[in-house]
């Protein structure tokens, strides 16, 4: 049910938008990193899991970046119509389903928007809100760009795709020995090794990614002393394929009001390999989804 009014314009004026509006080329049917704020290695690990998605389910969905949406819309508009209009532009989702999903980002605008194809409900909508207040802005808000896309991405596939994205690993064979054959007496140890990796694998995740957090919880404050304080890394401009990017980490004590700022590089990018897009399989949307600014 949202964006009822923006929906209703749409089809009013669809006509006439047609011929001023202009939209970005498709250059994949799965990730369209026009802002370059994911590196390589994530990109084609976001692209597997969009294509598994497609090839399992039949349901397409794209991610897109941009810096902003101002030169597709000199005339002016709102976020979710450029959304929408998006996702019709390029037809994302089946004919007949219209089950297509973009996670839509813009940088220097500092927006985002998850549309959805019209062949969702009400309540996958309401899951998108969840998906970009819990998860997405808050890491947009932290700076930390790559990851909001990443776990976003995850909680599209899995809360409204419903794709489990370890679904298709099936259970291996203990071993490729022949029926009735002993198992070894080391299998036991074997697994508790694995399950000791996997703990330790996950532990070092979550540190890189609460770690921070916690240092600021630790870390006294250089002026009064107190712990508590808060960092935050800003992005300023992002790196690309020629440039070197920049950003700064501000450190604030809430309590006596001192702040730090340290600037620091991002490496350029890993050159991306693309294949030439396929066309999209000519869904629509109605002005399902969220949006929200950071």
């Amino acid at each position: 049910m949202k964006h009822i009014l923006v929906a209703l314009c749409l089809a009013v004026f669809a006509p006439i938008g047609l011929h001023a509006q202009n939209w970005p080329e498709p250059t994949d049917n799965f990730v369209n990193d026009f802002a370059d704020v994911i590196d390589a290695d994530t990109e084609s690990d976001l692209r597997t899991k969009l294509e598994g998605l497609r090839e399992d389910t039949g349901i397409e969905a794209v991610v897109v970046t941009l810096p902003s949406r101002a030169p597709f819309q000199p005339d002016g508009g709102t976020l979710e119509e450029f959304g929408i209009g998006l996702l019709n532009a390029w037809k994302v989702g089946d004919a007949e389903k219209n089950n297509g999903i973009v996670l839509l980002v813009l940088l220097e605008d500092r927006e985002a928007t998850i549309e959805l194809g019209a062949g969702y409900k009400a309540s996958d909508s309401a899951r998108a809100r969840t998906i970009l207040d819990t998860i997405v802005l808050p890491a947009f808000k932290a700076g930390e760009y790559q990851r909001g896309i990443v776990e976003g991405t995850n909680a599209i596939l899995s809360r409204i795709a419903g794709y489990q994205i370890d679904a298709a690993k099936a259970d291996l064979p203990a071993s490729n020995s022949t029926a009735g054959a002993p198992q070894p007496q080391s299998a036991g140890s074997g697994k508790k090794f694995l399950w000791i990796f996997g703990g330790l694998f996950a532990a070092l995740i979550g540190w890189g990614i609460f770690g921070r957090r916690v240092r600021d919880r630790l870390t006294p404050c250089p002026e009064c002393g107190e712990k508590g304080l808060h960092s935050e890394r800003r992005i300023l401009e992002p790196a690309t394929e020629t440039t070197e990017g920049h950003g700064e980490e501000v450190v604030t004590c809430q309590k006596c009001g001192y702040e730090k700022r340290e600037p620091f590089k991002i490496a350029k990018l890993q050159a991306k390999s693309r294949t030439e897009p396929k066309e999209f399989g000519g869904g629509k949307s109605d002005g399902g989804g969220a949006s929200g600014k950071w």
